[in-house]
């Protein structure tokens, strides 16, 4: 009897009952509870910080040249991203999060869901009916794209900790986005270059940019652009040109070669060098430019020394 029993516990209609109910309970999980319509994964060559500025700059390019429009929800530098947009009508809510796995690749984790009705794109993609899903991996792939011929353009070495050195200067004060930088700087350049010729002041060493405060979440940037001149007892006055000292500055160092326009990607890989060495990074800049871009060439030729400050 005990033997009989014990078959009965396997009967055909339990085991069919228990598979209903677990298919019941995947398919209200697929439904109701899980976390995201679609998933994707990407591996990139670069630091958190890198990707966390290549978003936002693809969705400035988006608005600008197919008029979509991107709504914040969360923007946590380097490390996360959510925000509403619209690609062929469908709108999106996206979440991407992003983590160092090492000192030279992040791992990038997307999550996507439909903002109108998430349940029934999921019914849809379950009977194959669903454009969803081809609209959102073409849109990533393009990113993907763009973010890798961005990386070939430009190297970048991390040096180490150094000093950079007193200076005196003369300066342009500008507050912008640090995408604008390279514009503000070629606009800015000949005027004070002019300047200091007609008064007969001669530069002494390579112009830079004195980035006095970097705001992450925003992207804005408070800098003084400076040409290093020798201490005078008096200096012509200006309406917009002003004179200072900058002090010697405890930092960690990069090298970037490559258009100016792109220098501050340097900033994220000192940033994510700092954090990994235990360094306390400071929001304040310096990049030296050793070449004049009008003078043209190639661009991967063009040096820049960028100096992060860090606190002792």
């Amino acid at each position: 009897m005990e033997h009989i029993e014990g078959q009965n516990r396997f009967h055909p209609k339990r085991i069919l009952l228990f598979a209903v109910f677990l298919f019941v309970i995947v398919v209200l999980w697929y439904l109701l509870l899980k976390p995201y319509d679609y998933t994707v994964k990407m591996t990139v060559i670069s630091a958190p910080g890198f990707v966390y500025q290549a978003v936002i700059d693809w969705n400035k390019d988006l608005e600008l040249s197919r008029g979509i429009t991107t709504s914040y929800d969360d923007r946590n530098p380097f490390g996360r991203l959510e925000y509403q947009t619209e690609f062929s009508d469908i709108p999106l809510a996206f979440r991407w999060k992003i983590e160092e796995e090492n000192d030279s690749t992040s791992v990038v984790d997307i999550g996507i869901n439909h903002s109108n009705n998430s349940v029934t794109e999921r019914i849809q993609k379950l009977l194959g009916k669903s454009t969803t899903e081809e609209v959102i991996y073409r849109e990533l792939n393009q990113f993907y794209k763009g973010m890798e011929k961005y990386l070939n353009e430009s190297r970048i070495s991390i040096d180490g900790k150094a000093v950079f050195p007193k200076a005196y200067v003369a300066y342009v004060s500008i507050q912008s986005l640090q995408d604008e930088k390279a514009d503000q700087m070629i606009r800015n350049s000949e005027y004070i270059k002019s300047f200091l010729l007609a008064n007969d002041i001669e530069l002494v060493s390579h112009p830079f940019v004195h980035v006095k405060h970097w705001d992450f979440k925003s992207g804005k940037i408070d800098y003084d652009f400076c040409f290093p001149i020798s201490q005078m007892i008096d200096f012509p006055n200006h309406e917009e040109i002003r004179y200072k000292e900058i002090a010697p500055m405890q930092s960690v160092k990069g090298s970037f070669y490559g258009n100016y326009s792109l220098s501050d990607r340097t900033w994220f890989e000192l940033h994510a060098f700092a954090g990994r060495n235990e360094m306390n990074a400071a929001p304040e800049l310096i990049e030296v430019f050793h070449h004049n871009p009008h003078e043209g060439g190639n661009s991967m030729d063009w040096k820049a020394e960028i100096f992060m400050r860090i606190k002792e």
